[in-house]
């Protein structure tokens, strides 16, 4: 009962505290120089219409809808791919997509980036740190084979060659990310698309979130450095 006790209220320190990074106004800046231009080549290029660290919303989750503009517009502008549409793109959910961004839903899988799972697409869901290496993949490298357990684990070894991540464990990255994580990945891969190419990523295992780490550091403080979002099934 006791253990119960404490992990409901850890659990409930922990959505407090998520919450007011994500909301509240006195989240403290980034103090990141190559988010800054990140975010800037992102706003340029079409794939956020957020201009500045405030609006962008760093340390919020990416939405799988919001993910799919955001590599749909990626793969068009940077690496001038052009969507199938011959392709029939059809979810069972797409009523609960945002109006907005239904078409962009449609057009990243017509793209051959996101290809949802059993029918759905699963808009509001946060996207994964799977997930985004495999639409990542998807789009500079080309589709993997996907019969493996766990299905994104090609999609992984490709994303470890190429210096995208530093996690040397395959489940390790079936967690969320930010949009910070995110747009940082994008950033990064974007003059990779060649085998010779090299990016580098920051951080003892994965990309951290500015020269504090504000986030990453009050959940580990909470939970310990293995805290993690497990999602089970991966759709991408």
């Amino acid at each position: 009962m006791i253990k119960k006790t404490v992990m409901s209220m850890l659990v409930g320190t922990m959505v407090i505290v998520t919450g007011n990074l994500a909301n509240a106004q006195s989240v403290p800046s980034l103090n990141d120089a190559e988010f800054t231009v990140a975010l800037q080549w992102a706003n340029t290029n079409g794939m956020t219409k957020f201009s500045d660290e405030q609006s962008f919303k760093p340390f919020e989750m990416l939405t799988r809808e919001q993910a799919a503009k955001f590599f749909a517009e990626f793969a068009k502008k940077e690496l001038q791919k052009e969507a199938d549409t011959t392709v029939s793109c059809t979810f069972s959910d797409e009523a609960q997509m945002d109006a907005t961004l239904k078409a962009s839903v449609i057009e990243s899988c017509q793209l051959g980036l996101f290809q949802g799972f059993q029918g759905k697409f699963d808009p509001k869901q946060p996207l994964t740190k799977a997930q985004a290496l495999t639409v990542l993949v998807r789009a500079i490298v080309g589709k993997q084979d996907e019969a493996g357990i766990p299905r994104w684990n090609l999609y992984f070894n490709v994303a470890q060659q190429r210096g995208w991540t530093k996690e040397t464990n395959v489940m390790a990255i079936d967690k969320f990310v930010t949009r910070y994580e995110a747009l940082l990945l994008q950033y990064r891969a974007r003059g990779n698309t060649d085998a010779s190419a090299g990016t580098q990523d920051t951080g003892t295992g994965d990309i951290g979130l500015g020269s504090g780490d504000q986030l990453s550091q009050i959940l580990q403080q909470l939970f310990g450095e293995d805290f993690q979002d497990v999602t089970g099934n991966v759709t991408t």
